[in-house]
């Protein structure tokens, strides 16, 4: 079963395309039932051999180009002007076409590739260095910074497999639950084969939940804001968490995750960076439509109003509305006294109720 779902994944990391929707669904389907029985407790698996076969699985994964996604190109061309020394939030793909003065590195071919060159870069700088530590050790070659930068990606996020079981073990679950998230198709094919940088954002979340279990609140409130540093869903979860009743730590917590998000986003107070990228997260959050769920019945009702407008407002509206949800929960967390213990359950909602109200949820997204 093992050896079925290995080679599963490797052919869809290697093979099928974007078009090739059949063959794409016929594997996929039995990747996952194979992924189901593996991961079925009655099923007693040694837990080295079980880390082992991830390890090796996603090794695997590092030499394939990204047939599902197109996203490598950006982070190349974002790292190959942060290693020439220029802003990556100073100007737009297209903006740098027609630039009389182009950074040192940059490889314009890589142009047509990309999908928003009219946008400014929406990935944050913790993003970018790692971009730029992909293109450094390829010395600027295109071919090879997308390579290191996957590697440097799927290493990092293999990292996580050994942060995991001491999690589980810290709240009381059987460590072989590890397998739920080893194995699962669709984090090996979009954070292994297809370089999605939720791989990075979910290890220093694993890492600030353990910390947080085990009352080391400065470094759960550093590996926190890390995580956000890299994808901001996980600003929404340092108030719960800082909420529980019995979380003595809660203000060191506070303090090092806003010391940890300065630090990262400290970069973008230089040549009013901040501008671009705030620019790029709006147009993200309310312009993007994508497997909407609450977004689109609220654009429908506007179709129905007859209000010409309602499309450019309907993405502020729904997010307005998770605000208010948001800010009710929170006040419920506190009134409540939610444990520690039971803080993640309350993530894990609070995370869910944040997608649903989004005009755009990529599958990878809740990884």
């Amino acid at each position: 079963m093992y050896l079925i779902w290995a080679l599963g994944i490797i052919l869809l990391a290697y093979l099928p395309g974007k078009t090739d929707f059949w063959l794409l669904m016929l594997n996929f389907s039995i990747v996952f039932a194979c992924y189901w029985i593996i991961i079925d407790p009655a099923n007693k698996i040694r837990l080295k051999s079980l880390l082992l076969i991830a390890v090796l699985t996603r090794l695997a994964l590092i030499p394939a180009t990204p047939s599902l996604s197109d996203e490598m190109y950006r982070y190349v061309w974002d790292g190959q002007v942060s290693l020439s020394l220029e802003n990556p939030y100073g100007k737009t793909p297209a903006e740098w076409m027609e630039a009389d003065h182009k950074p040192h590195f940059l490889d314009t071919s890589l142009y047509v590739h990309l999908n928003s060159p009219e946008q400014f870069t929406v990935y944050p700088p913790l993003t970018q260095l790692v971009f730029g530590m992909g293109v450094l050790v390829a010395r600027g070659d295109s071919a090879g910074s997308a390579f290191w930068t996957k590697a440097i990606i799927v290493v990092i996020e293999m990292s996580l497999l050994f942060v995991i079981v001491p999690l589980l073990r810290r709240i009381g679950k059987d460590p072989g639950m590890v397998a739920i998230y080893a194995f699962n198709p669709l984090v090996l094919i979009e954070i292994s084969g297809n370089m999605r940088l939720e791989g990075l954002a979910v290890v220093f979340l694993a890492l600030a939940l353990m910390y947080y279990q085990g009352k080391r609140g400065i470094r759960s409130g550093l590996m926190i804001g890390l995580s956000a540093g890299i994808k901001l869903v996980p600003l929404i979860m340092i108030p719960i968490m800082a909420a529980a009743k019995n979380f003595q730590q809660r203000v060191s917590f506070v303090l090092a995750a806003l010391l940890a998000l300065f630090a990262v986003f400290f970069p973008l107070l230089f040549q009013g960076a901040w501008k671009n990228y705030l620019q790029a997260l709006c147009n993200h959050l309310t312009t993007t439509e994508f497997n909407a769920s609450l977004f689109y019945l609220v654009q429908a009702a506007g179709a129905i109003s007859g209000w010409e407008n309602w499309v450019e407002v309907a993405g502020w509206v729904t997010n307005i509305i998770f605000a208010i949800i948001y800010l009710a929960f929170l006040w419920w967390v506190v009134r409540k006294g939610l444990e520690k213990k039971s803080i993640i359950g309350a993530l894990v909602l609070i995370t869910s109720l944040f997608f649903l109200f989004q005009t755009a949820v990529h599958p990878w997204y809740i990884i």
